[in-house]
């Protein structure tokens, strides 16, 4: 397999604090799904493909890593379970288990590009009607730093032995339904354990929906979180309060940059204010003669408004289904650009899912990738589509895509004619 090789640089700055993340290269998913195999990434990915490819399930494993290490801890026995059903339905494991067999392990794995990763295995327990790690491998920067094997056999609520840094071992009280590696509480004064933490809780995954943002008070009332965006997007009118008011310099920068875009593509002035009769948050965009309140925005402005609060209050990964949903191609030229401004200057790393000609044809083949039967294929196209100029968006609705992914994750086809 042809590995992508990426320079080893600090990758991802975070606007409110300073901090670098490493990017990204590789996801390794076993038995997820349809998902098989390991999930080469780029500073920006964009992945194609038809319905039932694989796309939503790599969105889901991802979330799941992210969720799991912003949860801090073993709330509740089966956090990994309210996890899983909260993607897959009620059946939880057995929906995310490849052909729904329980008697298989799930294996999720990241690298960073610099020798960083972290594999966890996932089974079910027959006995106790529960999903746990049964496996963690944590390395940094090259080290070994954490392994702990046969959970299963361990007590649910009592201490245990593990493996940790060098050999040294160590008690542990949590319990087995909860990644050791992502619990807040587990050694909180480890470098590297702290740091996979913050890797982890720096990304970010939406999948908006327009049509109905902001049309009941309730959704504009000022007592919903406003800390971070939800994966839908409803609590924007509370994150750009938050982002307008901050007492943090860098969040009103980024307020302002928002307020400026927003402008520039509508027309309008965008206000954001607070109604203290009806308790509520009040983002409308002011034009000459009249104002339009957020919800009744057309859906393109929402969703518009919606990414660029995605892209810039992200610390080091967004990953977003369909953004092209609504959008006039002009501001999807927009927010291209944006993401590879914020790429480029902040090392912001992006996946994007799509389905649209319009969209892929704003990026190149380096970044396009065919997400087909669980298997992601980088292309490299022959030199006759050079040659013709076929586009990448053409070659997506012609079915010709194919022919730029042959064979084996990342081969491509090199054919000359």
């Amino acid at each position: 397999m042809e590995r992508v090789v990426t320079e080893e640089k600090s990758f991802g700055v975070s606007a409110k604090d300073g901090e670098t993340f490493p990017m990204i290269t590789a996801v390794k998913i076993e038995n997820y799904k349809n998902l098989e195999g390991e999930f080469l990434l780029s500073p920006i990915t964009v992945i194609v493909g038809p319905n039932g490819g694989g796309k939503t399930a790599l969105f889901e494993v991802m979330s799941l890593f992210s969720n799991l290490a912003m949860a801090g801890g073993p709330k509740e026995d089966k956090m990994i379970d309210a996890l899983l059903r909260g993607r897959v339905g009620p059946t939880g494991f057995g929906g995310a288990v490849r052909n729904m067999d329980f008697d298989k392990q799930i294996t999720m794995g990241i690298e960073w590009n610099d020798r960083t990763s972290y594999e966890l295995k996932l089974q079910w327990l027959h006995e106790h009607s529960l999903t746990v790690p049964v496996n963690e491998i944590f390395i940094y920067k090259g080290e070994r730093k954490l392994t702990t094997s046969d959970i299963l056999r361990v007590m649910w609520y009592g201490a245990y032995q593990y493996e940790y840094n060098l050999g040294k071992t160590r008690s542990a009280l949590t319990t087995g339904a909860f990644p050791i590696a992502l619990a807040r509480n587990f050694h909180p004064e480890d470098k590297a354990l702290r740091d996979l933490r913050d890797r982890l809780c720096g990304w970010r995954f939406y999948r908006f929906n327009v049509r109905d943002l902001c049309r009941e008070w309730k959704a504009l009332s000022l007592n919903i979180s406003n800390e971070l965006l939800l994966i839908d997007g409803s609590n924007i009118a509370q994150v750009l309060h938050r982002l307008k008011d901050s007492a943090d310099e860098s969040e009103n920068e980024i307020w302002e940059i928002i307020e400026s875009r927003i402008g520039e593509a509508t027309g309008g002035r965008f206000k954001v204010s607070i109604d203290k009769d009806k308790g509520i948050i009040w983002p409308q965009l002011k034009f000459e003669k009249h104002s339009i309140p957020l919800g009744f925005w057309p859906d393109g402005w929402k969703s518009y408004l919606l990414m660029l609060t995605a892209l810039y209050t992200a610390k080091s990964l967004v990953f977003i289904e369909e953004p092209e949903s609504f959008m006039h191609p002009e501001l999807l030229n927009l927010l291209v650009s944006e993401a590879r401004t914020l790429s480029e200057d902040r090392g912001l790393q992006f996946i994007f899912t799509t389905h649209s000609t319009s969209f892929v044809n704003l990026f190149s083949y380096k970044e396009v990738c065919l997400m087909e039967s669980g298997k992601l294929l980088h292309l490299k196209p022959g030199k006759w589509m050079e040659e013709v100029g076929l586009s990448i968006g053409d070659a997506l609705a012609t079915g010709l895509i194919k022919e730029a992914a042959q064979g084996e994750l990342g081969s491509g086809d090199n054919r000359d004619n």
